[in-house]
């Protein structure tokens, strides 16, 4: 491939030893599992384990791509990309949300490049044309309300739906997330939305069941739909188990970082 990478990242130790690649969710960014590194390197190999940090397109870093970047089977490409440039040939992957399906993606499509896969409130996107169309009017609705709507209400209402309810919006860490939060670039995330969201990705429901790498779906114990789907696609992956995260909700390892990060490295290190 050889060409430079067009994604934004930061790689925290030697790519020569085993790494594993970070993939954040919507809104977010690379800095997001800077408090999860350390602790899963501290149950991994310490100091003896790179990481690889990534801002997808549309978001930190990564905003003077072309449109077609946005789209999940390019971003994809992209990932493959930046491994090859820093001469990773096997990682592996822990993905939130957004991130997640993009995992899943890659552990359905791209399978060589990587070992094991920690996919945290992930989906396989939607299996129904009517499910699709439902989730794109309403990404065109959060669509319309990045371009017209004060930033700063549109996350307010974004951490008050009730898949965040379990998050201690008063604490310090929720502060300073939503300050990074408020340097997102609305235009980013709209093309995130419009060709990366979860109703115009590729459906993988199908593929599931030809996916050999392992695989640890993680859930919050309060998130009750994405619990249900992590049974649902651990029973179609050959090698896939679930991990549900005591008192969390959507976003597992920003309410309970110690105990998701002690599961996702307890699945990385294990060898059969």
């Amino acid at each position: 491939m050889g060409d430079k990478p067009e994604l934004a990242y930061q790689l925290d130790g030697n790519p020569q030893n085993p790494t594993i690649l970070y993939l954040h969710g919507f809104l977010g960014c690379k800095n997001d599992w800077n408090g999860i590194t350390k602790p899963v390197d501290s149950e991994v190999d310490p100091g003896r384990t790179a990481h690889l940090l990534v801002d997808l397109p549309g978001h930190g870093s990564s905003l003077s791509l072309d449109d077609d970047s946005y789209r999940m089977e390019e971003c994809a490409r992209h990932i493959v990309k930046l491994l090859d440039s820093l001469h990773i040939d096997n990682c592996s992957v822990i993905g939130y949300s957004m991130g997640g399906r993009l995992a899943l993606y890659l552990a359905v499509h791209h399978p060589e490049w990587f070992d094991r896969f920690v996919i945290e409130s992930g989906s396989p996107g939607l299996q129904t044309k009517s499910e699709r169309a439902e989730r794109i009017a309403s990404d065109e609705r959060l669509v319309d309300s990045l371009i017209n709507d004060d930033f700063g209400s549109f996350l307010t209402d974004w951490y008050n739906q009730p898949l965040f309810a379990s998050v201690d919006k008063s604490s310090d860490r929720f502060q300073r997330m939503m300050e990074h939060r408020g340097e997102c670039d609305t235009r980013g995330l709209v093309r995130s939305l419009q060709r990366m969201g979860t109703g115009v990705q590729p459906s993988l429901w199908g593929d599931l069941k030809n996916v050999d790498s392992p695989i640890l779906f993680v859930a919050g114990e309060q998130d009750a739909k994405f619990r249900l789907l992590a049974e649902e696609m651990a029973d179609l992956c050959p090698n896939g188990q679930v991990a549900i995260i005591d008192g969390a909700g959507h976003n597992t390892h920003f309410d309970r970082p110690a105990e998701f990060a002690e599961q996702a490295a307890k699945f990385l290190t294990r060898r059969n």
